[in-house]
């Protein structure tokens, strides 16, 4: 497991290479869209929340770096199962 600082953005698709670059050099390891608002609602209404992140791409290059497919495939089944084991009760 890694813990790092990820950046909430809702342009994360609109933005470029060099903004890439400012958020890695801020120490951010990754990008992620959907999370804050999540957080948010369930705060405000009084909800537990969570999130898991599968990293699909690298911003230590200063720009986007794209995970291999087959890899980010693999990584998203084992997530899958570890997930599965949590809320089952079945670790």
């Amino acid at each position: 497991m890694v813990l790092a600082p990820v950046l909430s953005s809702d342009a994360f698709y609109a933005e470029t290479p060099e903004a890439a670059g400012r958020w890695s050099s801020l120490g951010m390891a990754a990008v992620e869209m959907e999370l804050h608002t999540l957080f948010s609602l369930s705060w405000i209404r009084g909800f537990r929340s969570a999130g898991v992140l599968i990293v699909s791409d690298l911003l230590h290059t200063g720009g986007f770096e794209r995970i291999d497919p087959g890899e980010l495939a693999g990584r998203e089944v084992e997530v899958g199962k570890a997930l599965l084991e949590v809320l089952t009760g079945e670790v």
